[in-house]
């Protein structure tokens, strides 16, 4: 690259100017962060911004609600998905923020560019290097510097103004006003700053001469490529002499005045973020030596430190507010997780946690016990009894047997008004049959137990029907036309016969179906109660009813001819 081009925006609104460019993105928006910010509800809180790159300044939409257009030679066209929501600036255009026909605010652009020249093109004498100063004499510059008083007020100066600061623009002015201040030599500091946009290069973000600010951090001397690349290659201060050719020249070095300059990297040790310019065209005797090289190196290890605390800290303000946002999330997700759990059957629990992607819902047959549970007289409680009685009761009911239910290893599969239908598993076939009746037995006592405790109200008999074999166990779709819903059940023949049976028991009994008293008969006492028909079903089936297992003979079921459903 043979020259080096500054660029400087200006952003009208009416006859005022309302923003001006300063080296780093221009966020433009309703919301009060933003830098330019337009009170006008057609404008998004975070509608666009405006930042330089390689090319040139460039506009961006923030996904806006109305939209982002630009007027151009008289034509209007929108900054929309067509161009990646960005577009190249020119001088003059116009930028319609909101509607096309009825904009929020339009904001005239100014782009002033010159292209400034690398004296090592343009005849004059390539600068010369005449001394470096590499970083990793820092430490040793640091303890001689100790034994200069004034070196030591220019650094006392620079960290007690840099305390506590938190804007980047504010850093690099406070730098620009030290250095003019400390060096009497110095005619004009620039610094420059890697960019935070698309382009990743060092633009001038702050010139200040002596005795005046330049707008824009626009550099009034041209800074030569090959002392840029020097700086960041090697990460070394330099102290360099441009000379130039031709009459101006040659007046000025009559007068003592050749030009000499200061080139400082801001390296925090892990990145070069920028550079810092120093020039003096005093004469000689106060052009700039080797001991302003080391105190603005110094200063500048100082200053990058600064930038990259600063840095870290938005980064992690950032990743704070990420991690709070994660974690109200989570919440969020547990507290469902949570109150959705209370709905959901054990076992959809117990699969989606194992495998939360792909939870294996799918149906499969297996060899299951169904229990089948229902309060008896429910229909007489509900008109004998207001609403909020028959609720505390059933709760009261159902919440002494859930300990039970799960102390047998039984899932509360689905729940009515007044009855439950549990699920019991096990890889040994014999044992959910037992686990199922015992859970049954223990909810029979666990019901004379509530009732003794609630004397005063009519006693509530809970009748069960239990039933073992091949069951479908899996999710069902039902669709309608109110949308699709999943469920998770056990469904079959055995499943119905145990819903029939507990339909058919009477008093606080407990009916079984054959395959289940097959399985419990050696520890269990049972009644056989024949067999009995069921609704809808077209075959007798023989039934049994479960006693007490203390104070009443066992019967057992010997036949091992017994028809199992």
């Amino acid at each position: 690259m043979l020259s080096m081009r500054i660029a400087r925006l200006q952003l009208w609104l009416g006859d005022r100017i309302v923003q001006e460019s300063s080296g780093r993105p221009i966020t433009i928006g309703r919301g009060r962060a933003n830098d330019l910010r337009l009170d006008d509800m057609r404008i998004s809180s975070q509608h666009g911004e405006l930042a330089y790159t390689e090319r040139g300044f460039a506009y961006r939409d923030r996904n806006s609600r109305n939209g982002s257009f630009i007027r151009r030679a008289g034509i209007v066209l929108p900054i929309d998905d067509t161009c990646a929501r960005a577009v190249l600036m020119r001088d003059g255009d116009e930028l319609l923020l909101g509607p096309a026909g009825d904009p929020g605010a339009v904001l005239r652009v100014r782009i002033q560019e010159k292209e400034i020249p690398d004296s090592s093109v343009t005849g004059a004498k390539k600068p010369a290097i005449t001394t470096t100063l590499h970083f990793d004499r820092v430490e040793k510059l640091a303890q001689r510097v100790e034994d200069d008083k004034e070196a030591l007020r220019c650094l006392y100066k620079l960290m007690t103004r840099m305390a506590g600061i938190a804007d980047r623009d504010e850093v690099v002015r406070v730098l620009g006003d030290l250095v003019i201040g400390s060096f009497p030599g110095v005619r004009e500091v620039t610094v420059f700053l890697r960019g935070d946009g698309v382009s990743r290069d060092f633009r001038p973000v702050h010139t200040q001469c002596r005795g005046e600010l330049v707008p824009g951090g626009a550099a009034t001397a041209a800074v030569a490529r090959t002392l840029f690349d020097h700086v960041v290659a090697k990460h070394e201060a330099i102290l360099f002499e441009e000379g130039g050719s031709g009459a101006a020249v040659e007046e000025a070095d009559a007068a003592g005045g050749s030009r000499h300059g200061i080139l400082v990297p801001l390296w925090d040790r892990k990145e070069v973020r920028g550079l810092v310019r120093v020039e003096s065209e005093k004469a000689q005797g106060a052009a700039l030596g080797d001991k302003e090289l080391e105190l603005l190196t110094l200063m500048g290890t100082h200053a990058a430190l600064v930038l990259a605390n600063m840095e870290m800290t938005a980064n992690m303000k950032q990743l704070n507010e990420q991690l709070v946002e994660a974690l109200h999330r989570i919440d969020l997700l547990n507290r469902a997780k949570e109150c959705l759990g209370k709905f959901a059957p054990e076992t959809v629990r117990r699969l989606v946690e194992e495998r939360p992607e792909h939870p294996h819902l799918t149906a499969a047959d297996v060899d299951a016990t169904i229990l089948f549970l229902d309060i008896g007289g429910y229909t007489k409680l509900t008109e004998a009894l207001d609403r909020e009685k028959v609720s505390f009761l059933v709760e009261r009911y159902f919440s002494a047997f859930i300990d039970d239910i799960y102390a047998n290893h039984g899932d509360i599969n689905e729940t009515a008004g007044d009855g439950l239908m549990i699920i019991f598993l096990s890889t040994d076939r014999h044992e959910h049959a037992r686990s199922a009746v015992l859970a049954s037995l223990a909810i029979r006592r666990k019901t004379g137990l509530v009732n003794e405790e609630l004397k005063g109200d009519s006693p509530i008999e809970v009748n069960m029907g239990i039933n073992t074999g091949m069951v479908t166990i899996g999710s069902r779709k039902l669709e309608g036309v109110t949308g699709t819903r999943w469920t998770y059940t056990a469904t079959g023949l055995v499943t119905n016969i145990a819903a029939r049976f507990g339909a058919h028991a009477v008093h606080g009994q407990i009916l079984i179906g054959p395959e289940t008293a097959l399985r419990v008969r050696a520890e269990i006492p049972l009644r056989d109660l024949g067999p009995i028909p069921l609704k809808n079903v077209s075959k007798l089936i023989p039934v049994f009813e479960v006693l007490d297992i203390e104070g009443e003979e066992t019967i057992r079921v010997d036949s091992p001819e017994m028809p199992s459903t």
